[in-house]
C-alpha cells in the first residue's frame, strides 16, 4: 500500500486528537520493533504455530507507549500468513477479564479475516456473522453444488462443542437455503440467549456461560483450522493496569483464567492460536 496525502492526514488526525493509533496505517509510523516483530513472524506465525500448537506472550508497556499500536502490527502480520484475528480491548463494564463468557463475546463480536489496508480504509464488518458469511462465499464459489457443499460440512470434524459444530454448520445451511432461523444461530454464536425451540431444532444444548466458555473458545480455534486458516489470534488489549477488575476476589479469578488460558496453550485442544495479552507496565 503506498501512502497518499488523503490517508496520511486521516492517521495524522486521529493520533492528533485522540492519541490513538488507527486502525489501519500503522505500518507507516513503525519503528524500532521490527526486531520483535520479525521474531513473531518466523518463529511462531510462520513455523511454530502453523503445526498445531499455541503460544502465549505478555506484552508490558508504559502507558502510552505503544503497546496497542504493537498488536495492530502484529495483527496485520498475522493476517498476511492467513490467520484469523481478534483484537479485545479488556474494560470493567464489557469486557471484564475475570468473566470469561464477557470475554467469549467479544472474540466472537471482534473476529475478523484477513484483510488487506486498502480494505481497511473502506467500510467493513467485523464479528462472526461476517466471518460466516465470508466462509460461505468462499465455498460457494468454490464448488458450485450443493451436494458438494453439503459434503463439505459434513466433513468437519475434530470440533469440541457438538453444539458449537452443529451451530456453524446450520448457520452454512441458512445461508445456502436462505433460511430465516440464520439470524437465530448466529445470535447464539455472539454467546446471546436464543429460545429453546431453536436450539432444540439444531441441536444446540449448551448455553453460553463461565462453565462453557474455555471450550467454547477452544471450538472455536478447532473451527477456524478445519475451513482452511491457517490458525487464530487473539490479541486483549488492557489499557490500565487492573481496569478489567475491580476487587480482590474478581483479580484472583481474573488470575485463574489467565493461568488457564496459558495452560491451554500446552495442550493440542487449542491448535495453531497464538495469544497476546497487553499490560501497562506496573512502576
Amino acid at each position: 500500500m503506498v501512502l497518499d496525502k488523503k490517508t496520511a492526514k486521516t492517521i495524522i488526525m486521529q493520533l492528533g486528537s485522540t492519541g490513538t493509533p488507527p486502525e489501519y496505517g500503522v505500518e507507516f509510523f513503525t519503528a524500532g520493533i521490527d526486531f520483535y516483530l520479525r521474531a513473531i513472524e518466523e518463529e511462531y506465525l510462520e513455523s511454530y504455530i502453523p503445526t498445531g500448537r499455541s503460544a502465549f506472550r505478555l506484552v508490558i508497556g508504559d502507558y502510552g507507549g505503544g503497546k496497542t499500536h504493537f498488536l495492530y502490527m502484529v495483527r496485520d502480520i498475522a493476517w498476511k500468513h492467513n490467520y484469523a484475528v481478534s483484537y479485545i480491548s479488556l474494560s470493567p463494564g464489557e469486557c471484564p477479564f475475570n468473566k470469561l463468557e464477557l470475554v467469549y463475546k467479544a472474540v466472537m463480536s471482534n473476529l475478523m479475516y484477513p484483510m488487506t489496508q486498502e480494505e481497511l480504509m473502506k467500510p467493513y464488518e467485523r464479528g462472526i456473522d461476517a466471518f460466516v458469511r465470508r466462509w460461505f462465499t468462499i465455498k460457494n464459489e468454490e464448488l458450485h453444488d450443493k451436494d458438494a457443499l453439503l459434503a463439505e460440512l459434513n466433513a468437519l470434524h475434530g470440533i469440541e462443542s457438538s453444539s458449537f459444530q452443529n451451530a456453524v454448520k446450520y448457520a452454512f445451511i441458512a445461508l445456502m437455503d436462505n433460511l430465516p432461523d440464520y439470524d437465530k444461530i448466529i445470535q447464539w454464536l455472539k454467546g446471546e440467549e436464543i429460545d429453546r425451540a431453536t436450539r432444540d431444532k439444531y441441536g444446540i444444548t449448551e448455553h453460553v456461560d463461565k462453565t462453557t466458555a474455555f471450550r467454547l473458545l477452544r471450538s472455536l480455534a478447532q473451527w477456524i483450522r478445519a475451513i482452511g486458516y491457517t490458525g487464530l489470534v487473539l490479541l486483549f488489549d488492557e489499557a490500565e493496569r487492573g481496569v478489567s477488575i475491580a476487587t480482590s476476589r474478581e483479580r484472583e479469578q481474573a488470575l485463574d483464567n489467565l493461568r488457564q488460558i496459558i495452560d491451554e496453550c500446552g495442550n493440542s485442544r487449542l491448535p495453531s492460536t497464538m495469544i497476546f495479552y497487553a499490560i501497562p507496565d506496573e512502576k
